[in-house]
């Protein structure tokens, strides 16, 4: 039966990149190794930093300034461009 090993197969790709993107969030937000993003985990950062990045998210290729200008948060033209 050429189905049944075919969702078999389907299901162990989906369980490891499951797994894979699982091990990548733990390493970005908790990992404290020196490789680690910015030298430390991302729960430690301030929040004025924090902002910052859920702001310059939300303007990601000027999207919201252009579709929903009342919307957009106000950053520093440097940081998007």
């Amino acid at each position: 039966d050429t189905d049944g090993g075919s969702s078999q197969q389907e299901l162990a790709a989906k369980g490891l990149v499951w797994t894979a993107w699982a091990a990548y969030m733990f390493h970005i937000f908790f990992s404290d190794s020196p490789c680690g993003p910015a030298g430390g985990e991302m729960c430690g950062i301030s929040l004025p930093v924090t902002m910052e990045a859920i702001n310059l998210s939300i303007n990601f290729w000027f999207i919201t300034p252009l579709v929903f200008p009342s919307l957009a948060p106000v950053v520093h033209p440097a940081l998007e461009g």
